[in-house]
């Protein structure tokens, strides 16, 4: 017959089981939880939010450990997401005190300068002349240290890839020093409703991974 003393323990032996089962869960839960609140997706390049536009994934275009010496020109990559729903907006101006210039590239505004038209009467221009207004391509407009004139529109709830090798991106154009892996360049945005937004812009990541140079080994060691 189990006396007053064993029945006490055993009570408090199932009531301590039970707790601390009761806690490895709990515990179990909130690691569960607070991993999944902290994980952010690992994405290249840099972010900025201004107004209802947001620029994702800024990059200086990746060319090689080389990268660019100065004076070179230097892609980027952009990309911009308009999360207005009701009214469109446009990228008008961009600048960077770390390049000369800021450019459209590639694309439309990328064509090769328009070859020369022969006159109406069949004869070709004469040397030194230039063609009409009307023969010449439009260019793309800089946007220098002060700012300058770029024109890209972003539809309500839409977006724009500024990609190299996916139509028109943009360019620094003149860079002041030579950027490497780890360089980053301070680059200004302005959108016409959005309003401006200054960000650090990195060099890229490779695609792939990189050549090395493999240490000769010696058979005799082996």
């Amino acid at each position: 017959m189990a006396t007053a003393n064993g029945s006490k323990l055993l009570a408090r032996t199932v009531l301590g089981v039970a707790a601390a089962a009761a806690l490895a869960v709990t515990g179990c839960s909130a690691g569960q939880v607070t991993q999944t609140d902290t994980q952010v997706a690992p994405v290249p390049g840099n972010t900025a939010t201004v107004g209802e536009v947001s620029l994702q994934d800024l990059m200086i275009a990746f060319n090689g450990v080389e990268g660019y010496a100065a004076g070179d020109n230097a892609p980027l990559i952009v990309r911009v997401f308009n999360n207005a729903t009701d009214e469109g907006d446009r990228l008008i101006s961009v600048s960077s005190p770390d390049a000369d210039a800021v450019t459209i590239a590639g694309g439309e505004t990328d064509e090769p300068p328009a070859a020369e038209s022969p006159s109406p009467d069949g004869e070709s221009p004469a040397p030194g002349t230039s063609p009409s207004p009307g023969d010449q391509s439009p260019e793309p407009t800089p946007a220098g240290p002060q700012g300058g004139e770029i024109d890209v529109a972003v539809s309500a709830s839409g977006f724009v890839m500024l990609v190299p090798g996916e139509g028109m991106y943009l360019q620094l154009e003149g860079i002041n020093e030579d950027l490497r892996p780890g360089s980053i360049v301070e680059v200004t945005f302005t959108f016409e409703r959005a309003g401006t937004v200054t960000v650090d812009i990195p060099m890229g990541t490779p695609l792939e991974p990189q050549d090395r140079e493999t240490a000769e080994t010696d058979d005799a060691e082996h």
